[in-house]
């Protein structure tokens, strides 16, 4: 009877103990490893951020939202750091050349990592977007034709230089992050303007090589009868030289902006035959100084007045 109670006694000890090791094992002792939008993530100098986010996501590559980050820490700061912790999303920056991983410990007791590397000139990528020509935000690539003044938009303390045509200058961005270089002239359509520059306060001092083509945004944009046999056309960033030629009814007539016509922002051209009071349609060009198509194309004066009526003529 006594060895009976016995064996009762432990296994009820048993199942109490397996019981109790079960739900700490559900609750603290195994955590899960969660899988991160990246694994692994490589600064080569293509990335055009100076910093990357990183999350936890589901087997179909989802956002697991609401999953957030208690802590996260670099195994090497000087290779890469977390700059940021935003609910379920960290954010890195790469600091110097090497490879790290990042620890990541979730809330509900998750933890994941992400292994960092980060290659020579790695901010080059960063540098390269964060320079333009003429615009703050992005340059497309070009840069419009008649324009004699550059500004070069980057981070403070690139150093480079700008050649195009028989001219190179050389230039050194402010702490406003800003330099200005002014051309000897006005360059043709399609002139290549070559931009270099590197930035020695950077990390790995990357530098950069960029090309540009003269381009034209000179357009016809509206145009008015002024009379009988008047037409006055708008143009849109008209120049210097700059001509426009209007053919109508097998006869051309063409035109020369100056001074007073460049701040109008049009020029007037008179017919020999009068406008009807006819849709009308013209053709036109705007020819430069050195004879090359800035635009072109036709427009049409609805009810022989103007092209402001083609909407409402449209719905008619």
């Amino acid at each position: 009877m006594e060895l009976r109670k016995r064996y009762v006694i432990g296994l009820l000890a048993f199942c109490l103990t397996i019981g109790v090791l079960v739900i700490f094992s559900g609750s603290h002792a195994f955590a899960a490893t969660a899988t991160m939008n990246e694994s692994e993530y490589c600064f080569d100098g293509s990335s055009k951020l100076d910093e990357v986010p990183f999350w936890p996501v589901d087997g179909m590559g989802d956002t697991i939202w609401n999953k957030d980050v208690g802590t996260a820490v670099s195994s090497d700061p000087k290779v890469a750091k977390v700059t940021e912790i935003n609910n379920e999303t960290i954010t890195v920056k790469p600091i110097g050349e090497g490879v790290c991983t990042i620890s990541i410990t979730f809330k509900d007791g998750d933890t994941g990592s992400v292994k960092i590397t980060v290659k020579k000139n790695f901010n080059t990528g960063y540098l390269g977007a964060s320079t333009t020509l003429n615009d703050e935000v992005d340059d497309y690539g070009q840069v419009d034709y008649g324009t004699k003044t550059i500004k070069i938009y980057s981070l403070p303390g690139t150093t480079g230089k700008l050649k195009i045509g028989k001219e190179s200058h050389k230039y050194k961005v402010n702490s406003k992050g800003k330099a200005t270089v002014k051309l000897k002239k006005v360059y043709k359509l399609g002139t290549k303007l070559i931009l270099t520059g590197k930035n020695t306060t950077l990390n790995g001092s990357p530098s950069f090589k960029k090309i540009y083509r003269i381009k034209s945004v000179t357009e016809v944009h509206e145009a008015k009868s002024a009379g009988n046999k008047k037409v006055r056309i708008y143009v849109y960033y008209p120049h210097k030289g700059d001509k426009v030629k209007l053919t109508y009814k097998g006869k051309s007539y063409t035109k020369k902006f100056d001074k007073r016509s460049i701040k109008k922002g049009y020029i007037t051209i008179e017919l020999k035959n009068k406008i009807p009071k006819t849709d009308t349609t013209m053709r036109y060009k705007v020819i430069n100084m050195y004879k090359q198509v800035l635009d072109k194309g036709t427009f049409t004066l609805y009810g022989g007045t103007s092209t402001e009526d083609y909407e409402e003529h449209s719905e008619e």
